[in-house]
């Protein structure tokens, strides 16, 4: 019999599920063992919204991973040497996020609460959901409400500051022995009635990707601390070397502490005292210009302690007599830390602060050995550091502000792990989860999962098509594409439907709709965020010239998926939307010269509605190729004036340079921006050069697609290919050795100053080595290196 279907899912009685934003709540379930079980002993367990489920005091578990209703996720681990002969607990807390409240966005929340444990412990033991569990609101643990949110940092989408107090807590409560007799028995959470075929809120499926690992770890240094003498030298005790910090009673002290590298972790803080202290904890990622002065948010030289300030979300901890232990249920990002600690009557002694830190345990399989004269060694560590923090359960636009999966953005991301690796797990369950947001215009949601219906952007829709071309490419999985199919072809109707009549694509209908193109600063305008980051002639001429283009190259892709599981009539029809409509944007929107941001606009005085994105796009949808094509990417990259493209499009910039033929030409100047980055000691990649908000944006990590894809030239076959393709840019770096591994194949590329390129890869394998404009196919034997003269 399914576990599923003698297992019933609990939550605490008389709770008030319409307290704002949430709460949380507490559960424990004791039982007694006369020996260890000889074998695993297998516990799974869900709860809305939010749970960390822990075994005699140890974490066994944190979850549920992040999903959508239809698709509840359960965890399911081996506890058997977290068993003791004797009195044994299970103790879980829960988080709720009210279904009245926005909460975190990227927390799903069903109608109701809830908690799911089954566990057979033994023969005849068997831990299930029923009324012998103990449960208590926790009353010390509140979330702090938007309204508390500093909207100088931007929208408040995370939602997850605390406010505890440490009087409050119920100590112990994860011990064996802890008296719950006051606490409430559990009692079911069903919305199942009699007669009538209805279902729990949840469908519950196993786990799709590992359990994050959370890694001990310890903070570099102490940069700041004022209070009392040798401060400084103190703290850097406290956190090297575990030696307590005293705090004199009545005072208060400032200390900032730093991670040479921006992450994401548990923080921990371990305190004793005779008195109640506060204890104020702001996650920074970087020092900038003070803003009390009422001036517009500013970030330059993000270590520069000395004249800068932090800013972030505060949680707040106030400790009770004796010793204490705070750490935030969920997880913070941060580069820099500031503790603000107020004692009262009696000192407080500080006995540790670290962090484990947690992210998607991805085994990176490359590894590059660039020029080190180049700098790349460096931009590569800062890409990888960024992709990294922006992989937990789901792809995440940026750890620190949003943790939200944007099909734009994710689409970029998966690309990037894919040139890192060769798991492809957390991808597989993004496709799906856009798959399954599909609404019935044919769209999908722009981000999701979603605890609620947010603004729709059409164009990123379109991501996901060659999200589905660009899996094939790197895992040859068709039945993944042959699902893929129905979505791709809604996707692609919907913007059939709104051709106009002069064969673009027109305006986006509906009031929720965002015509989102770019962080472009030409493009902010005064209205709202629905007139932000679009190209004026949208507004003003009811079309975008971008957003015809994006479709052209969707129904190109589209088309090589179709052709490539034989669906010929349906690639022939894409193809002919295609070139009819690249024959109405260059009818409509080219001079010449320049292709314009939309029609209507040809007599526009100098570079007004001109855009790198449109001659970008244009050249990577084949609206104009060849000289043509070459001429107008240099020209639009040494043409000051034109909007810029911000990060996230230099992808697509460098695709546009390399299918123009013009990519070592470019290559310094569209590189130029990380090296900036580096100069401004980030050690992640920032969002955009047209705000100053996020220092940690997965869509910035394009050079880890340019290293692979084409500095070291490797890439797997096109759609319609059966080779590995090794076309290195041997003039762009004096020397290089790189790995990776693609398909069953790992392959070494390296050349230097000899002019001596060698290939080779640990399985026989057929590859196509392009040198010189020349193609050669080339067999590798494994373990052979191939030679050959650059």
């Amino acid at each position: 019999m399914d576990w599923l279907d003698i297992t019933n899912w609990i939550w605490s009685p008389d709770f008030d599920d319409s307290v704002k934003p949430g709460q949380f709540v507490l559960f424990r379930k004791t039982f007694t063992l006369d020996k260890i079980p000889d074998g695993p002993v297998v516990l799974r367990v869900s709860a809305d919204t939010r749970y960390r489920c822990c075994v005699n005091t140890r974490s066994v578990s944190f979850g549920p991973c992040k999903s959508y209703t239809e698709r509840w996720f359960y965890e399911e681990v081996d506890i058997s040497l977290n068993l003791v002969v004797g009195q044994n607990v299970i103790s879980v807390q829960v988080l709720r996020f009210s279904p009245g409240a926005l909460g975190s966005f990227s927390f799903t929340a069903s109608p109701l609460p809830g908690l799911i444990v089954h566990c057979e412990v033994a023969p005849g033991l068997l831990l299930s959901g029923d009324s012998s569990w103990k449960s208590k609101t926790d009353a010390s643990r509140k979330i702090v409400p938007r309204s508390e949110w500093n909207f100088a940092l931007g929208p408040a989408f995370l939602g997850l500051s605390e406010r505890v107090d440490g009087r409050l807590v119920d100590k112990g409560w994860e011990l064996p022995d802890y008296d719950d007799s006051a606490w409430k028995h559990a009692v079911p959470s069903s919305m199942k009635a009699t007669m009538l075929p209805v279902l729990e809120p949840w469908s519950l499926n196993p786990r799709p990707i590992p359990m994050l690992p959370e890694i001990e770890s310890t903070f570099d240094t102490t940069l700041v601390a004022k209070g009392f003498g040798q401060a400084v030298e103190a703290w850097n005790e406290l956190l090297r070397n575990q030696k307590t910090v005293e705090l004199p009673a009545g005072s208060t002290f400032v200390v900032e502490v730093e991670s040479k590298v921006l992450t994401t972790g548990f923080i921990r803080l371990l305190c004793s005292g005779d008195a109640a202290a506060t204890i104020n904890i702001v996650c920074a990622e970087a020092y900038e210009r003070d803003m009390s002065t009422g001036l517009p948010r500013q970030k330059t030289i993000r270590s520069d302690y000395e004249n800068g300030t932090l800013y972030g979300p505060e949680d707040t901890y106030t400790t009770h007599p004796g010793s204490n232990t705070y750490e935030p249920f969920w997880f913070r990002t941060f580069r820099y830390i500031r503790l603000t600690i107020t004692t009262s009557e009696s000192p407080l002694r500080i006995d540790a602060f670290n962090y484990r830190a947690t992210h998607y345990p991805l085994v990176t399989t490359t590894s590059i050995e660039p020029s080190s004269s180049s700098g790349l060694k460096e931009i590569w560590d800062i890409s990888c550091n960024t992709l990294r923090n922006c992989m937990h359960e789901t792809y995440e636009d940026c750890p620190y502000y949003e943790q939200n999966q944007f099909v734009m953005d994710t689409r970029l991301m998966l690309l990037f792990t894919y040139n890192l690796s060769r798991d492809d797990r957390l991808a597989r369950k993004t496709i799906d989860e856009f798959a399954s947001s599909q609404l019935p215009n044919g769209l999908l949601q722009t981000t999701f999962p979603a605890n609620t219906r947010t603004t729709s952007i059409p164009q990123f829709s379109l991501f996901w098509v060659f999200m589905i071309e660009d899996h094939y490419q790197y895992f040859n999985d068709k039945r993944l594409v042959k699902r893929s199919l129905g979505t791709i072809d809604r996707i692609l109707n919907y913007f059939d439907a709104v051709i106009d009549h002069r064969g673009l694509v027109g305006r986006f209908p509906g009031g929720d709709v965002w015509a989102f193109v770019d962080w472009v600063g030409q493009w902010f305008r005064p209205g709202g965020m629905k007139n932000m980051c679009i190209p004026p002639t949208y507004n003003k001429h009811g079309a975008a010239t971008y957003n015809s283009l994006i479709y052209v190259i969707a129904l190109h892709s589209a088309a090589r998926i179709c052709a490539l599981v034989g669906r010929k009539d349906t690639a022939a029809e894409y193809t002919a939307r295609a070139d009819n409509l690249n024959q109405r944007i260059n009818e409509h929107c080219y001079d010449g010269m320049w292709y314009l941001d939309g029609p209507g606009v040809r007599d526009s005085p100098g570079l007004q509605d001109r855009s790198q994105h449109s001659q970008i796009f244009a050249v990577l949808s084949g609206a104009i190729a060849g000289d043509a094509a070459k001429e107008l990417i240099l020209r639009t990259f040494r043409t000051p004036g034109l909007a810029r493209a911000s990060f996230p499009m230099l992808f697509y910039a460098f695709r546009a340079a390399a299918k123009a033929g013009v990519y070592d030409e470019l290559f310094p100047d569209l590189i130029q921006p990380w090296r900036q980055m580096l100069e401004d000691k980030l050690t992640t990649c920032k969002e955009s050069d047209a705000m100053h908000r996020s220092d940690c944006h997965g869509w910035s990590a394009t050079p880890i697609y340019e290293v692979i894809g084409e500095l070291m030239g490797v890439t797997p076959p096109d759609t319609n290919a059966t080779r590995p393709r090794i076309a290195p840019r041997v003039k762009l770096l004096e020397n290089f050795k790189g790995s990776v591994v693609l398909k069953s194949a790992r392959i070494t590329v390296a050349w230097n100053e000899t002019g001596i390129l060698t290939v080779e890869s640990d399985t026989d394998t057929d590859v196509d080595v392009v040198l010189g404009g020349k193609i050669e196919n080339l067999f590798l034997k494994s373990g052979v290196a191939a030679t050959l003269r650059i």
